[in-house]
């Protein structure tokens, strides 16, 4: 039905437009990523930042109200999956930061994002989603504030890649 279909293009021009945007601009530069990781396989940073990318692109777009009317309508296994995706969030950018910054005091940068790792499995393996497990946001808080504490530091003894980091969680 046409009209049908006019409704659900204003309703995306209206309420959608900025996070389709949004998540399709991510899921570019996760090909861009991609692109450059196959044709540079020893740098982990370009499949990081890919990883990163990704896992935004999929929050961003499995949460549009018209791409789930579209796609998903009321689908049980997309909608186990959408409740799963904010899991990877943490785990893409501490695998992200790992690769800027390095592992960090006693590897703790990469024993944060291996234990929201271990987390996102367990919760994957008992079908449970991300909205049941309010701690899991505290988690995540944790982790974004010792990562800026990280940059903060990085950016205190010269690097540019820390200040700049530092200079966008500001």
């Amino acid at each position: 039905d046409s009209g049908e279909l006019d409704q659900l293009i204003m309703y995306m021009v209206r309420y959608d437009l900025d996070l389709l945007i949004l998540g399709s601009w991510f899921g570019f530069l996760s090909l861009l990523g991609l692109m450059l990781w196959i044709f540079r396989r020893e740098k982990a940073l370009y499949f990081s930042f890919m990883l990163l990318n990704l896992v935004i692109a999929l929050q961003t777009l499995i949460f549009t109200r018209s791409l789930n009317y579209v796609f998903l309508a009321d689908n049980p296994t997309i909608l186990s999956i959408r409740g799963k995706i904010p899991f990877l969030v943490p785990i893409g950018i501490g695998l992200f930061f790992e690769r800027v910054f390095g592992t960090g005091w006693l590897h703790l940068t990469r024993r944060v994002w291996q234990f929201q790792l271990i987390v996102a499995v367990v919760l994957f393996a008992a079908n449970l989603s991300f909205t049941q497990y309010r701690w899991w946001y505290l988690l995540v808080m944790l982790q974004l504030l010792y990562m800026t504490a990280v940059a903060a530091y990085h950016a205190y003894h010269g690097d540019g890649n820390a200040r700049l980091l530092t200079a966008g969680v500001f």
